[in-house]
């Protein structure tokens, strides 16, 4: 059942998959990362590694609507705040782990 954009954070907090209402901000698992978007996989908002514990954030914007759900769906955590393109490096590499891995390889 779709939950309203008042209810994400909880959800968000709690690594609970979830779709808002109207479908625009969704969740899922990918490898170790439970990863928050909104409308669609171009903007991932948050995303929390399980094996380190931590959560990242997207700083950038990308519209005034995203920028509602970022601030309804943040968690109550240190978050450490990459932007877009560093993000969606992370989420290719599935772990916080793989993802500094690669970062090192390249150099």
């Amino acid at each position: 059942m779709p939950i309203s954009n008042k209810e994400m954070r909880p959800y968000v907090e709690a690594t609970r998959s979830f779709t808002n209402h109207n479908q625009t901000v969704w969740t899922t698992w990918e490898g170790k990362l439970y990863v928050v978007y909104s409308y669609g996989r171009h903007f991932p908002m948050y995303a929390y590694d399980t094996e380190s514990q931590r959560w990242f954030g997207n700083r950038d914007k990308f519209s005034r609507t995203t920028t509602t759900h970022q601030r309804l769906a943040q968690p109550r955590a240190e978050i450490d705040w990459m932007n877009t393109e560093t993000i969606k490096s992370l989420l290719e590499a599935r772990s916080i782990k793989q993802f500094v891995i690669n970062q090192l390889n390249r150099g």
